[in-house]
């Protein structure tokens, strides 16, 4: 029987894009670490939000757009949406008082260089 080779990049490629939290994935204050974004780069980022007084920061960059972030968050039924996302822009707060914002194109705050793809801060007061 011959396989089509066809079908399976199909498959997967509907597979990842479905919407969803994994349970296995890194969590920050609560919410997921958006899957396959990179730390790399954000160190800025992270700087200025913790000199602004939050103890908790975490930064991460992904290539997706920012209408894929955003739908993998709506996802979380533990996130709320702050007002309807722009082109360029969005947030959410969860129950546990922690926030993120989403922003593409974005500004590496070490640097001041202008980035393409999307950066993804979650912050929080309270700690990890």
């Amino acid at each position: 029987m011959k396989k089509n080779l066809f079908a399976m990049p199909v498959v997967v490629a509907l597979a990842s894009s479905l919407p969803c939290v994994p349970a296995h994935a890194q969590a920050v204050a609560g919410i997921a670490l958006y899957p396959g974004a990179s730390s790399k780069g954000v160190e800025g980022s992270e700087k200025v939000l913790h000199d602004t007084g939050y103890p908790t920061a975490v930064c991460r960059h992904t290539g997706d757009s920012l209408d894929q972030v955003v739908r993998f968050y709506r996802a979380d039924k533990q996130l709320s949406l702050l007002g309807e996302p722009t082109k360029d822009n969005a947030g959410f707060a969860s129950k546990t008082g922690a926030s993120m914002s989403i922003n593409s194109p974005w500004v590496d705050m070490g640097t001041m260089k202008m980035n393409s793809g999307t950066l993804i801060c979650i912050v929080s007061k309270n700690g990890k």
